[in-house]
Parts: structure tokens; C-alpha cells; sequence
């Protein structure tokens, strides 16, 4: 029996500012640093950069500015100029407890684990009123298999901020990974509930949904995501799945090409892709999306023997 995997998480990280101080001799950069914020904030990530730049350029130990370049850097992908820019915020105001926190979200995307956590310690140590440092540090022990600490911290953000409807779906991830389903499900649930329109609340309630055997729920969460967010690989993923449960395989190859077409990196969608070709008798492209699959995972020619053989599909 071979089991694959449902789903590629999706977390949400909190992209946070510091305050910005008028410095009464560069009152241009603190104009260029406000405009670059409202650029960000609307998505215009490379016209943020530009305008930090700028600010930068009239005042080069403007500490707020190189942070807020790095997060500009970070919804970019570009993450060794990000982590950069937040070491220089750090070395000119090492008391900007945003600019550790930002930092330490860019060693976890590095997979520089015990780093994240030394710049997640600080970031709470300087703010330990400030529940985001504790939801990121979250992050970093869920990726460590560090699930009841993980547990601890979004409890923590949560006291901190109650109607956070981030860290309730973090939270939820981490009861999801425990197995605990009807808990993860109540937290999925607190996440739509001050958040409506969060897309990976629903994919993930989904997946609790679908491992209790409530695949009603499951296809209609799925779904939902879908329509709020129409380009989530993860969800064309899953809701292909329950497709493929279903027997209706035709259509689940539609979602698993879908899900390819959106995230061309995605093994679990090239592997459940296969799976389905193998049912419906095309064996030359379930042997190519296997041969993607591992080329993708690193899973060597001999472990694919086992799944050749595999006649059925299971939740993991």
C-alpha cells in the first residue's frame, strides 16, 4: 500500500515594520522610507526597493530602512540580500527587535534552523509583548519536528493577540501533525472566523477533514480555497487526491496538471500525477512524471519498484 504525501504546507509569515523616526536632518529619506512602505504594502516590491534605496543613499545608518529593504527582498525570494539588509539594520540599531525576528525567518528559508532560533530568542527577549516572534519561532521548531514547542509559541502569540487568525492556522498545522484532528479542525475554524477570505485555512481544515473521514467537508474546503485563491498549487494538489479516492480520475488529472502548471517544482503533484496515468493505462507519462518525481526528491531508481507495485493509495 503505498502512501503519498496530501499536501505541501502553507504557513503564514508576518512581515512586520519598526516605527520610523523623522530625523530632523533627513526629513527626504524619511519620505522615500514612508513611500517605500506603501509600496510594499501594495505588492510593488521592486519600487520599495527603489525608494529604500534612495533613503538609504540620503542617510546610510538609517536602520528602519535597511529592514524594510530586507522584507521588501524577502517577498522577492531574494534571501541572502534580505538577511544582509537585516544584519546592517541589526549592526546600526542592534536594540530593532523586528529586524532579529525578520532575520531569523530568512535562516529558517536557509534552513539555517538553530540560527532562527537564536534571532527568534532575541527578537522575544527585546519585545516579549509582541506575539510574532513567538509564531515565527513556531515556524522554525515545526520544521525542527519540534511539535509541542511549536504548540507553546502560537499558544503564546495567541495570548497576545487573540483574533490572530495566522496563528491559529499555524496552530493547527502543528495539532494536524500530532493527530489531533478534531483540535486542528476547531483552529482552523478560529482562523476563518476573524480571517473569511484565508485560502490556506480552508486547504488546510481540508486536510483534517479528509484524515477524519469527512470528505464531504474536505471537497468543499478545497474548493473553497480554490475560489479565494486560484492559484494554490497545494489545493489543485489535494482536491485532486479526493478525486482520485473517488475514482473519478479524469478530472483528478486535470487538478494534478493544474497544480504542475502553477508550481512546476511540486513532486507530490508529478507523483500523484503518476499514480493516476498508472490507473488510467498511460504508462509511458506515468513513467516520465515518476522519473520528475525523482529527479525532483532525490528517491533513487530502486525505490520506485515498490510504488510500481502499489495497488492502492492511502492517507498518510
Amino acid at each position: 500500500m503505498k502512501n503519498i504525501l496530501l499536501f505541501v504546507i502553507t504557513l503564514c509569515f508576518a512581515g512586520f515594520f519598526s516605527s520610523c523616526d523623522i530625523f530632523t536632518n533627513s526629513i527626504a529619506a524619511s519620505g522615500y522610507n514612508s513611500s517605500g512602505l506603501k509600496k510594499n504594502d501594495s505588492g510593488d516590491y521592486k519600487g520599495a526597493i527603489v525608494d529604500y534605496n534612495k533613503a538609504i543613499e540620503l542617510h546610510p545608518n538609517y536602520a528602519e530602512a535597511f529592514n524594510n529593504r530586507g522584507l521588501a527582498e524577502y517577498n522577492m525570494g531574494q534571501f541572502q540580500d534580505a538577511f544582509e539588509d537585516y544584519t546592517k539594520a541589526i549592526e546600526l540599531k542592534p536594540s530593532l527587535g523586528v529586524s532579529y525576528g525578520n532575520r531569523g525567518l530568512v535562516d529558517d528559508e536557509l534552513n539555517k534552523y538553530t540560527q532562527a532560533l537564536e534571532d527568534f530568542n532575541t527578537a522575544i527577549k527585546l519585545n516579549p509583548t509582541d506575539g510574532i516572534p513567538y509564531n515565527n519561532r513556531a515556524l522554525t521548531e515545526y520544521h525542527l519536528g519540534q511539535y509541542y514547542k511549536a504548540l507553546d509559541d502560537d499558544t503564546k502569540a495567541l495570548e497576545l493577540k487573540p483574533d490572530w487568525a495566522v496563528a491559529y492556522n499555524n496552530r493547527g498545522l502543528v495539532k494536524y501533525k500530532l493527530k489531533t484532528y478534531a483540535e486542528a479542525i476547531k483552529d482552523f475554524d478560529m482562523a476563518i472566523k476573524y480571517n473569511p477570505e484565508f485560502s490556506s485555512a480552508y486547504n488546510n481544515r481540508g486536510l483534517s477533514e479528509y484524515d477524519i473521514d469527512d470528505t464531504a467537508k474536505a471537497l468543499a474546503d478545497y474548493n473553497k480555497a480554490i475560489s479565494l485563491n486560484p492559484n494554490s498549487s497545494t489545493a489543485f494538489c489535494n482536491r485532486g487526491l479526493w478525486e482520485y479516492d473517488h475514482m473519478q480520475y479524469k478530472i483528478a488529472l486535470e487538478d494534478y496538471d493544474k497544480a504542475i502548471s502553477l508550481d512546476d517544482n511540486m513532486a507530490t503533484a508529478y507523483e500523484n500525477r503518476a499514480l493516476c496515468e498508472q490507473v488510467m493505462g498511460d504508462k509511458k507519462q506515468s513513467e516520465n512524471d515518476f522519473a520528475k518525481w525523482r529527479q525532483l526528491t532525490g528517491v533513487r531508481d530502486s525505490a520506485i519498484s515498490s510504488v510500481n507495485a502499489a495497488d492502492s493509495t492511502s492517507k498518510p
